[in-house]
């Protein structure tokens, strides 16, 4: 395997090889936002890393191959909810093996950081085995924590132990790490004591130089990228696009990503296409491998999701000049600045992303001049690849100096 080409010297000095190992609460072949993450920083770190890997892939060739020869070990981990049994065999397996550090990624409830008999989280920190965290998701503390129909009284017992189990780990980690600036507001306004200590590093697969960007007149093809769920907003955008096509009948969509199990988000938008008759106009790929043929035809991106962390799916729209409508939520604001490289409406309303949409379709001039704003705008706020890989590396060697 070729190095990583931002060959980087770590600011930690030590004698021996440095142990680390990272932990995706998502499988890495999804290809996610969590799992890109994570194959990415593991590539970049120089060779005076060993990396370890636990994730919920069950083999080393189900990994994508930039990453099977990087890793050392690599350890099977729950999807979702964790037994304790399979906690206990999990912290047995890391406490043996001596690691320097050991880097968590999720969001605020994974690895089921609200049930200390549970998550892994708590005993490792018992036994003072060094631990970080980056939450790359941070919704609300009750977000996927209890169904709807869920009785009152275990409603409020439940988001007390979230609370409290959350707070304790938020306090026991050195250095909490959040993707976006508001995901970490949201988290120091539940816990103010931690406020000082939080840390933001952009998730990143860019580097070298932008792609050079054509913005063609007239704009046909409407494209967003991520799994089929509720909160990525597929639906929304699907409505807008119908409220445009009388107006512009010659409109694609393309929704690009896996479906994702959280209900039936993926089979009602097939269903609206079939009762619209939207077969010429809509595809649904599914996830692919090589992007590359997306960004080619891609005339305007939209990212309409309901909440995020910080989209790496938008930073790529931006830097390949993509002209970009997204929602005014989570991380979004921090990748699109409101009429300087795209534009930003409310969540969950297709009418207003119908409307910015047509805004971008009719004025070619701010198209172009949004394709060429995008990636200095990327640029100035640090999300590349090369400067992830730095000021994780600057944050690794604090941490192991600080112990040491």
């Amino acid at each position: 395997m070729q190095p990583p080409t931002n060959s980087l010297k770590a600011p930690f000095t030590a004698t021996k090889r440095i142990k680390l190992l990272q932990v995706s609460a998502e499988p890495i072949a999804k290809l996610g936002g969590v799992g890109l993450f994570v194959m990415h920083l593991a590539r970049g770190l120089p060779p005076s890393y060993q990396v370890d890997l636990a994730c919920p892939d069950a083999k080393r060739d189900s990994l994508p191959h930039q990453l099977r020869d990087r890793i050392g070990e690599l350890f099977l981990t729950p999807e979702g909810h964790w037994s304790a049994a399979e906690k206990r065999e999990f912290v047995r397996s890391i406490r043996g093996r001596h690691y320097d550090l050991i880097h968590f990624h999720g969001t605020i409830l994974s690895f089921d950081a609200y049930l200390p008999w549970r998550s892994p989280l708590h005993p490792l920190a018992n036994a003072g085995i060094p631990w970080i965290y980056t939450n790359h998701c941070v919704p609300s503390l009750t977000t996927g924590l209890y169904r709807e129909n869920y009785p009152l009284p275990g409603k409020m017992l439940k988001a007390a132990l979230a609370y409290c189990s959350v707070g304790y780990l938020m306090t026991v980690c050195p250095q909490p790490l959040f993707v976006s600036r508001e995901n970490q507001d949201r988290v120091a306004k539940y816990f103010p004591w931690t406020r000082r200590k939080l840390k933001i590093i952009y998730p990143s697969s860019l580097e070298g130089e932008p792609p050079k960007c054509e913005v063609r007149d007239p704009a046909i093809t409407i494209g967003t990228l991520g799994h089929i769920a509720w909160r990525k907003g597929q639906f929304d955008l699907l409505q807008a696009f119908c409220l445009l096509l009388p107006k512009f009948p010659h409109l694609k969509l393309i929704l690009v990503g896996h479906h994702a199990d959280d209900g039936d988000c993926a089979s009602r938008i097939k269903g609206e296409i079939a009762a619209r008759n939207l077969q010429e106009s809509v595809m649904m790929p599914g996830g692919i491998g090589d992007l590359r043929p997306f960004w080619e035809q891609v005339d305007i991106y939209v990212q309409p999701s309901h909440y995020e962390g910080a989209p790496v799916a938008l930073m790529e729209a931006v830097w390949h000049g993509k002209p970009s409508v997204g929602t005014r939520v989570s991380g979004i604001p921090e990748i699109i600045e409101d009429g300087v490289n795209g534009l930003l409406v409310e969540s969950k309303n297709p009418g207003a992303l119908a409307t910015a949409i047509e805004r971008l379709i009719s004025d070619l001039e701010l198209r172009r001049r949004f394709a060429v704003a995008g990636p200095s705008h990327i640029l100035a706020r640090g999300m590349t690849r090369p400067q992830v890989i730095r000021r994780h590396l600057d944050l690794y060697g604090a941490l192991m100096a600080r112990r040491a």
